[in-house]
């Protein structure tokens, strides 16, 4: 295993973390038709990617 730096844990962790929970949302945000993402990405896939960088945001946090 890899020792990294607590100061470079956490920040891995918030990134992580916060493009995981970007991932999450864009999908839900195709219901408002007001919003026109402008991509017809795979939404599947980035929800569940988005899950996993959550899942490895929160284990890195400590």
């Amino acid at each position: 295993m890899i020792q990294m730096d607590k100061n470079l844990k956490r920040q891995i962790s918030l990134i992580c973390f916060t493009i995981g929970i970007v991932l999450v949302i864009i999908p839900d945000l195709k219901r408002f038709s007001s919003i026109n993402l402008g991509f017809s990405w795979p939404f599947d896939l980035m929800f569940y990617s988005g899950l996993l960088l959550m899942i490895i945001g929160y284990y890195l946090r400590g």
